[in-house]
């Protein structure tokens, strides 16, 4: 459904890319033919609203630019007013509310200049709109009731049902829906009246929305499907999604949560198209919202922290302060509570920022009269002196009570002393004779004791003679893996997660930077942990040393083809029943010829890419089902070689099986059960667009949140990612 969105509206660009040429080539003409500068500043400005309408901000401000100094340079007052205001536009498209209100605000200075009592008028509304968004709620209602003195001084309808519309939002921001309710209805009616479509459609989708905050669910989708199909009759692109995000919010206040994703990737997949920053970000919060109902928390935290980039990045505080939320609630989830404390706390910075006692008492200040204020003081007066004779009526009782059920406890205790104290004087002549007994008991308890204590401190000898080996070992183990400061010299974006499931680990990852612009990187996994593992690992590793560097064989597939018969010849395989082995996944890196070849004995390579409609896709390649050691190569195929592509941003996974094949609780589930590779998958795919250092914390996480407190590791685990382009 959202590739055929994506086809449709493409297509309807291309429909229509025409016409619009024609037009843009008639401006420019024009422009060519103006002489005076203000006749040009003109045409530019008419340039910019031209693209305004086809919604291509950065056109917009291009030529806007172009307006504004050549206005300035002429000093042609209007000119600079209308050129300010068609930057305004082109941020209000993007979404950037800081950007909107600073030259909303400018363009709004200007006109008050000149005396351009309608721009005055629109600009009001314009500025109070950005406040809004921005979370500014005392600003947005000062600008917008004047706003609304001024239009209805120029006799303007469609002014004034414009400015109640956003008024009607103000309220219904501040969750007071009854007023919005009434507000939003004065406003549709004015725009039915007049006959203006993008109000109705504007004032049906809040209207829906008012309704389903309110818990109307049927009413707001009766609503909300009106706006839809007169954003769709009107080929209103970016009506159209909202509507489709709104009729998703619905559907998840209803529990019924895969129709809210269904609309919410729909509406996501325009947002992308048209470039509406504000709206995507809205968007991607609500994804987090449903994968946290589905307890999916590793998704929602994915879909929160893009939400949170984007916001930072244009300063949009409710949108932040919702991402901040969500994150804390779904790491509380997670019983991180270190991150959970964290977001919490960032959550409540912006939430004071954006709505203080102080700016409500100043709201309300802005709507209710000098004689209602008195009156609430005398009955705020009048409450606090019943308030103080209650408290002391209420505490003369207790006292009262107090000292009732005090004495009741002083004479049934005395009772029951008396008939406590008989009841010990026979228990302590029992305990006199059971003591007796137990100083014999324990003299033969000390003896066997003291046997025992002489075995263990043997046995703790042997033990810590053995982990010191281990231990040892593990230091061996260490310096035979390869630095990942090495590794991130070549690949600046990549990580190791790598966790031995005891002290020693038989899965190792191996990395060769081969010069001419080539690297080799291995992720391997043999046979057994432990000491029988680790013995295993450095045979592998041995052996890769002399099959890269000594013979110079750099093909992924070649290169398993070596390891296998270098296993089988020092292990002597095939004249005794050994069997031990190893499975191995293995990325040759040409970062001239932006190539990455892989090959896998039994281990595969994960890696995503943009498609054509520039959406991640996840692709899945699995290695040859072969295993490196074992049987001889006489009686089966060889290794397969396969290419990719790195002309796209590529991010690859290579990994064992410890991770996928550990087991944990799942929710529903009375059994322990495998993480299993398409979980793994879908985990990798969430996490892919995150920093390197964020991907091992979630991996970690994971791991953490599936296992429990109950269940071990089961395996070792290694899992490699990396970044190009």
């Amino acid at each position: 459904m959202r590739k055929i969105l994506s086809f449709f509206f493409i297509f309807s660009y291309l429909h229509t890319f025409a016409q619009n040429e024609h037009k843009a080539d008639s401006l420019l003409s024009l422009l060519n033919k103006s002489q005076a500068d203000n006749e040009k500043t003109e045409v530019l400005i008419r340039l910019a609203s031209f693209f305004y309408e086809l919604e291509q901000p950065q056109k917009v401000i291009e030529y806007a630019n172009q307006a504004y100094m050549l206005a300035e340079k002429s000093n042609y007052q209007q000119g600079m007013a209308a050129a300010l205001s068609k930057q305004s536009s082109a941020y209000y498209l993007y979404g950037d509310e800081i950007k909107n209100l600073e030259y909303a605000s400018k363009a709004l200075l200007l006109y008050e200049e000149i005396k351009d009592k309608k721009n005055i008028a629109y600009h009001l509304g314009y500025v109070g709109y950005a406040h809004r968004k921005l979370g500014n709620y005392v600003s947005a209602l000062d600008y917008s009731l004047r706003c609304q003195k001024a239009f209805e001084a120029l006799k303007d309808e469609l002014g004034v049902a414009r400015v109640k519309s956003s008024i009607g939002m103000i309220y219904f921001e501040q969750s007071n829906f009854e007023q919005a309710y009434h507000t939003k209805n004065e406003s549709l009616d004015i725009f039915k009246r007049l006959g203006d479509i993008n109000g109705q459609i504007e004032n049906l989708k809040d209207l829906g929305n008012i309704l389903n905050a309110s818990g109307d669910y049927e009413r707001a989708l009766s609503y909300l499907n009106q706006a839809n199909q007169l954003a769709q009759e009107n080929g209103n692109r970016r009506d159209y999604a909202v509507c489709l995000n709104d009729i998703g919010k619905v559907y998840f206040n209803q529990r019924i949560l895969q129709e809210a994703l269904a609309f919410y990737f729909n509406a996501l997949e325009i947002f992308k198209l048209i470039d509406n920053k504000g709206d995507n970000i809205a968007t991607l919060c609500n994804l987090g919202e449903v994968y946290n109902a589905k307890t999916e928390h590793l998704k929602a935290i994915s879909y929160y922290q893009q939400a949170v980039q984007q916001a930072e990045a244009y300063r949009r505080l409710p949108d932040l302060q919702r991402a901040y939320q969500g994150l804390a609630q779904t790491y509380a989830a997670l019983q991180n509570f270190e991150q959970a404390f964290e977001y919490q706390n960032k959550f409540v910075g912006i939430k004071d920022s954006i709505f203080t006692l102080e700016s409500q008492q100043k709201m309300a200040s802005l709507q209710v009269a000098a004689q209602d204020e008195k009156r609430e003081a005398i009955l705020e007066s009048q409450f606090s002196k019943e308030k103080q004779n209650r408290i002391i009526v209420i505490g003369l009782i207790s006292v009262l009570f107090v000292i009732s059920v005090l004495t009741l406890v002083f004479y049934y205790s005395n009772f029951k002393n008396k008939e406590i104290n008989t009841v010990l004087q026979k228990q302590n002549q029992e305990i006199v004779k059971q003591k007796e007994e137990i100083i014999e008991q324990s003299d033969e308890l000390k003896e066997a004791s003291d046997k025992i204590l002489q075995k263990n401190v043997i046995i703790e000898k042997k033990n810590d003679d053995i982990t010191a080996s281990i231990n040892y070992a593990k230091r061996i183990q260490n310096s035979m893996l390869p630095s990942i400061d090495v590794i991130s010299k070549v690949l600046p974006e990549s990580f190791v997660f790598f966790r031995p499931k005891e002290i020693i680990s038989g899965d190792f990852y191996w990395f060769a930077d081969i010069g001419s612009q080539k690297v080799v990187m291995i992720a391997a996994d043999c046979t057994g942990h432990g000491v029988p593992g680790a013995l295993m690992s450095m045979l592998g590793d041995s052996l890769l040393n002399q099959i890269v560097y000594d013979k110079g064989i750099h093909s992924p597939d070649l290169i398993l083809d070596e390891l296998h018969k270098g296993i089988q010849k020092v292990l002597h395989q095939g004249s005794n029943e050994n069997k031990d082995g190893m499975d191995v996944s293995i990325c040759s890196i040409d970062f001239d010829k932006k190539i990455l070849e892989f090959a896998g004995a039994s281990n595969p390579l994960v890696y995503i890419q943009d498609d054509i409609a520039d959406m991640p896709q996840i692709h899945h390649i699995k290695g040859d089902r072969l295993h490196i050691g074992g049987s001889s190569l006489k009686n089966r195929a060889g290794f397969h070689k396969h290419t990719i592509r790195l002309d796209k941003p590529t991010v690859f996974y290579i990994f064992s099986d410890g991770f996928q094949d550990q087991f944990g609780m799942e929710e529903g589930n009375t059994e322990p059960r495998k993480f299993l590779p398409k979980r793994f998958r879908e985990l990798l795919y969430c996490i892919h667009h995150l920093d390197m250092e964020q991907q091992q914390e979630i991996l970690q996480l994971t791991l953490q949140d599936w296992k429990g407190k109950k269940q071990k590791q089961t395996d070792d685990i290694l899992v490699i990612g990396a970044k190009i382009g």
